[in-house]
């Protein structure tokens, strides 16, 4: 005859991950099995950069997009210098000369129709690789393209950005020291 088991419902315990102390000095066999270890967190560090880097290089992750605001610069003056990237057929970098103020602004000085405000123009420096001369022109970006990956999707140039560090620091909590058991009542 089988038994039936009654199976309870409850939360299980959450761990706690404790440091383990260290009695005595390592000897050489195990400073040697510990710089083999794939969990040794100085042998981790280096891996993943390397990891990080193939993935940048396969255009599987992208460190300057990680590295941007959530949300797309105001279209004023404050952009007049800066440079950006934006997506073509290819990704082309260049200089913001100017933003249009909706008053005064043309496409050309024989244009007749003055340019909503907001619109860029645009400079970005000859492109041999490409064939592309040197030019400039004006660009209606839209904010919902920002740091997209789309036809016309446009972000700040990682010279914007400052330092070239990885995108974010690694996560490494600094052992604790372990309490002390605490008596039961």
């Amino acid at each position: 005859m089988r038994r039936q088991i009654e199976m309870r419902t409850a939360a299980p315990p959450q761990l706690r991950v404790r440091s383990i102390k260290t009695l005595g000095t390592a000897d050489a066999d195990v400073l040697r099995l510990e710089q083999q270890s794939i969990f040794n967190v100085s042998n981790l560090l280096p891996k993943a950069k390397v990891a990080r880097e193939l993935r940048e290089a396969a255009g599987i992750s992208d460190s300057v997009e990680v590295r941007q605001d959530r949300e797309a610069p105001p279209f004023d003056t404050r952009l007049v210098g800066k440079w950006l990237e934006v997506c073509w057929p290819y990704k082309e970098e260049g200089r913001v000369k100017r933003v249009a103020d909706g008053l005064t602004d043309k496409r050309s000085p024989r244009a007749r129709k003055i340019l909503p405000a907001g619109m860029l123009l645009w400079a970005w420096d000859a492109d041999p690789e490409y064939d592309e001369p040197a030019g400039e022109r004006w660009i209606a970006f839209l904010p919902e393209k920002w740091n997209k990956p789309v036809s016309y999707g446009w972000r700040l140039d990682p010279r914007e950005l400052g330092a070239t560090g990885p995108p974010r620091t690694p996560l490494i909590e600094e052992e604790e020291e372990e309490e002390a058991p605490r008596a039961r009542r």
